[in-house]
């Protein structure tokens, strides 16, 4: 081959390679392209609706009842709203190119120590993998995939900087990484996963990281400018004495998400768990604590949001796992196994498309009826109802904006969370639609409204119940009872809201004057609920109430 060619046999390896892994979205994550606006869409259109791009990312009140900063995920939102109007057709395609992006950008990190065939199958496994399906079907977590593509170049520029010892690379790298941290914070410990790179030696590399500490401490002031903490978090609070608890269950939790609960679990663990282990028996002991030290580095930044994890969550810990498959499938082709490496990779790769099918036909499903039902709702009128809708209530308030505000459309149309509504507000409904799973959409189901209310309200029984509740440091505490068994809930509108919720918990940043009712669910059936109680902790930080009677302290 002349050296005219190569340069083109280069060109025409990596465009094969970028058609192969755009292809793979495609098969494993085109269904999204179907979907309409789902979970917390309507709290980014609202965000930027009329705004610009600076005036949302310098909204500090917005990012603090978040509690997040991720700037460049709405710079990445912003950019389809503007250019394309509300059309999710386009903001799901960009989400799969997204994807497409983070696996290429995988693959040319991986190449860095890795030939193009085992790069290649680390890349596709990534794809293949329970995390990315919420990767390709959420638009508000698209900053995980492009936080991913600027990690990985972030690394490649890295490593030849030092390998190189060329100051420029790592002043490029270190820009990146603070891109990726601008768009997700679980990319904050990449720096500490660089410094352990077999690449030279250690001197040489902390010298190429100073770049990186630049970058770690402009985050740390914009994060802190921003949210008022270098900290974050949201939803359930984890309390001192729950963390060690929590961290304890977290590899568990994050092994959980990977699979479907089929037996071709058990043959994608096999080959996994074969393909790491010869990598580890290749590189040793530092190769085990670097595959260790990246597993942890993970997963330590969803520590605070891990009591309900998601499998988003995973989705970095996944990448370390298909990174360390991708080791060993090398690592056998080099002493001449190169058939039973193949074979390695097929298993998997044909043991991770079966589970991610079966693992996301329920994961799918639900975001399907989230379309369904924001697209029914948005047609609704003044006294129709949508009942139990798998949009979260929060989300549901965005989108009554976003119909009745922003776009102009019939208002007064209504949802409900809970039967009580039913039957505290028997007048209010003129139609009541829910989500027919068998018929894919939203059905009519007002004939059967007042057999409905009257099963559900013969249930209601007058019995004992208790909540103690407290606020500290703007999160809100609960402790219910009497009863040790059954399912409790909290909620608020008569149930317009309803969260399922354990006896004894907290939640981050809650208001500090607001009215809730307890429900209580026996294991025989019957329900009760208590009447509305109201809490103002500005008066006190510890309010009680008992069946009956109420008492503060």
């Amino acid at each position: 081959m002349t050296p005219r060619e190569e340069p083109r046999r280069r060109m025409s390896a990596a465009l094969g390679v970028a058609a192969l892994l755009g292809g793979a979205v495609g098969l494993l994550h085109g269904r999204a392209a179907g979907l309409w606006w789902t979970n917390d869409d309507f709290y980014a259109i609202h965000l930027l609706w009329k705004k610009s791009v600076p005036e949302a990312l310098l909204s500090t009140g917005a990012w603090r009842q978040s509690r997040m900063f991720t700037p460049l995920l709405l710079v990445s939102f912003d950019a389809d709203l503007h250019a394309f109007g509300l059309r999710p057709r386009v903001f799901y395609a960009h989400q799969l190119a997204a994807l497409a992006g983070a696996a290429a950008a995988l693959y040319v990190a991986l190449r860095l120590w890795l030939p193009r065939g085992a790069a290649l199958v680390a890349s596709l496994l990534f794809l293949c993998g329970v995390p990315t399906i919420a990767w390709s079907r959420e638009l508000l977590v698209r900053q995980y995939a492009e936080g991913l593509i600027l990690a990985a170049l972030a690394t490649r520029l890295f490593v030849l900087s030092v390998r190189r010892d060329r100051a420029a690379p790592a002043w490029g790298s270190a820009l990146l990484y603070l891109g990726a941290m601008l768009e997700k914070e679980v990319y904050v410990p990449l720096v500490a996963l660089l410094v352990l790179l077999p690449e030279s030696d250690a001197r040489r590399r902390l010298r190429r990281l100073v770049p990186h500490g630049v970058a770690v401490a402009a985050y740390v002031a914009a994060r802190w400018a921003v949210l008022g903490t270098p900290g974050g978090g949201y939803g359930w609070t984890v309390r001192a004495g729950e963390l060690p608890g929590v961290i304890a269950r977290l590899p568990a939790a994050a092994a959980r998400s990977l699979l479907s609960g089929s037996a071709w679990d058990w043959v994608l663990l096999v080959a996994l768990a074969a393909g790491v282990a010869a990598a580890l028996w290749v590189s040793g002991r530092r190769g085990a604590g670097l595959f260790a030290a990246a597993l942890v580095l993970a997963l330590a930044p969803v520590v605070p949001v891990a009591k309900a994890f998601q499998d988003r969550y995973a989705g970095l810990a996944w990448v370390a796992v298909c990174a360390a498959f991708g080791f060993g499938c090398a690592a056998l082709a080099r002493r001449g196994r190169a058939p039973a490496a193949a074979g390695l990779a097929a298993s998997a790769l044909v043991a991770a498309v079966l589970v991610q099918r079966r693992a996301g036909e329920s994961r799918w499903a639900t975001a399907e009826r989230m379309s369904a039902e924001g697209m029914s709702f948005m047609g609704m009128s003044a006294g129709e109802h949508l009942r139990h809708p798998a949009i979260p209530p929060a989300a549901m308030v965005e989108l009554r904006w976003l119909k009745e505000d922003g776009l102009g459309r019939a208002r007064g149309a209504r949802w409900f969370a809970d039967d009580l509504y039913l039957c505290e507000h028997p007048d209010r409904i003129s139609r009541l639609y829910s989500y027919d799973g068998a018929a894919h959409g939203v059905v009519d189901e007002t004939g059967g409204l007042a057999r409905e209310r009257s099963r559900y309200c013969g249930e209601i029984r007058d019995a004992p119940l208790s909540g103690v509740f407290s606020h500290d440091a703007g999160d809100f505490f609960w402790e219910l009872g009497p009863y040790e068994t059954g399912r409790y809930s909290i909620v608020y509108g008569d149930g317009v809201e309803r969260f399922d919720v354990a006896r004894r918990d907290g939640y981050r940043r809650h208001a500090s004057v607001f009215t809730l009712r307890i429900r209580y669910e026996s294991p025989e059936g019957w329900l009760t609920f208590s009447p509305d109680i109201p809490l103002d902790f500005r008066a006190s930080r510890r309010i009680e109430w008992r069946r009956g009677g109420r008492s503060e302290s």
